[in-house]
């Protein structure tokens, strides 16, 4: 009875102990351990686009301006004849955007720091900018989006040296235009 007794109480102690000392622990470990981070997706997109780039287009993506070039004229131009001869579905271009939109948004990232956000202070939710300032955010995934709907139209590389051109500016949105 005495073994009973003392196996009972161990238990109740170990529970008071978890409560007490482990219980407020949790929601930030378990918070830390399985924390969403846009900025981190986009970062793993940004690196499938490079090797889909190589394996599928047989192109070289450097996450500098001038492979931008090489995102239009090689793999946006193809998805752009590609969507004219038979249109891609709202999931392909969904997800096509997404992909090389990571992308450009990495190579933004390497001329102006700043973050991946979901949503925007111009549009709400969903829109996904790349947010460099407190108001300052351009839509990357929009603009690949734009490109493979409307071909070279709209030119990615003059999106590119208007961010450049525009870097400091704190209030500087890109070329909102939604696709």
């Amino acid at each position: 009875m005495t073994r009973i007794l003392a196996v009972v109480l161990v238990i109740v102690v170990l529970v008071w102990l978890v409560k007490r000392y482990l219980l407020p622990l949790m929601p930030t470990f378990v918070q830390q351990l399985f924390s969403y981070s846009l900025d981190a997706e986009m970062k793993v997109l940004a690196m499938d686009a490079v090797s889909r780039a190589k394996e599928e287009y047989r192109a070289e993506l450097t996450y500098d301006r001038s492979s931008v070039k090489v995102l239009e004229e090689r793999i946006l131009k193809d998805l752009h004849h590609n969507h004219l001869i038979e249109p891609l579905s709202a999931e392909t271009l969904m997800s096509e955007s997404q992909l090389w939109g990571a992308y450009l948004g990495e190579v933004l990232r390497r001329i102006r720091d700043g973050k991946w956000r979901e949503k925007s202070s111009q549009r709400g939710k969903r829109a996904m900018p790349f947010k460099f300032s407190s108001r300052g955010e351009v839509f990357p995934c929009d603009w690949v989006l734009r490109r493979i709907k409307h071909g070279d139209e709209f030119n990615l590389a003059e999106a590119i040296e208007e961010y450049v051109k525009n870097r400091d500016n704190a209030a500087y949105t890109g070329l909102s235009e939604e696709a």
